[in-house]
């Protein structure tokens, strides 16, 4: 298991928050994590992160993040959700009608079976300038593209100028700050700030 930094606050002791980007291969997947709370960014391709998660005890997802639909960054939620051995509280992503893959239209039912059974508390949307709750202290995630009209009219449509959006175009790109860290994070690069 990962030995994770205490620190002080008065009195009591927290735990300090890790980010953990796990080397999937060709996809992503970071892991926010205090101990109590933890929230995943992308899933990989596989049964990465739920081998991670199972070797670091967690069994409780707070918030997972799908900055887009491709297999290499939502797989790994399938098996999360498939496995029944983690409970997951809320899903962030937006829809992608372009996305003919199965893989996508079985996360998208099983997404939606999770909520109607009330497995699952809340889907939402990424969305240009929305700051994604945590309860992680120290941890902001703020959400830098995509912007509104992108997410409203989705992969497909048109934008004014009448250039084909796309799936690539509709990707989440997040700020991660942790602590004095910031981490700028999208579909296809990963770039540490300090």
């Amino acid at each position: 298991m990962t030995q994770p930094l205490v620190v002080q606050n008065g009195n009591s002791e927290t735990l300090a928050p890790t980010l953990t980007i796990l080397d999937v291969g060709h996809g992503s997947c970071c892991i926010l994590s205090n101990g109590d709370n933890t929230i995943l960014i992308d899933t990989g391709p596989g049964v990465a992160v739920l081998e991670y998660l199972s070797r670091e005890g967690i069994q409780k997802i707070d918030t997972v993040v799908l900055s887009h639909a491709d297999a290499d960054h939502i797989s790994g939620l399938i098996a999360l959700l498939n496995s029944g051995l983690f409970e997951v509280r809320e899903i962030i992503s937006n829809s992608d009608a372009l996305k003919k893959s199965e893989k996508w239209r079985n996360l998208a039912w099983s997404i939606d079976y999770k909520k109607r059974t009330g497995d699952l508390k809340q889907v939402d949307r990424l969305c240009e300038g929305d700051v994604i709750a945590t309860n992680i202290e120290g941890v902001r995630l703020t959400v830098l593209a995509p912007r509104l009209a992108i997410v409203l009219t989705g992969p497909g449509a048109q934008d004014p100028e009448g250039r084909l959006i796309s799936s690539n175009s509709a990707s989440g790109v997040l700020l991660i700050e942790v602590a004095m860290i910031c981490m700028l994070t999208s579909s296809y690069f990963h770039t540490m700030v300090a």
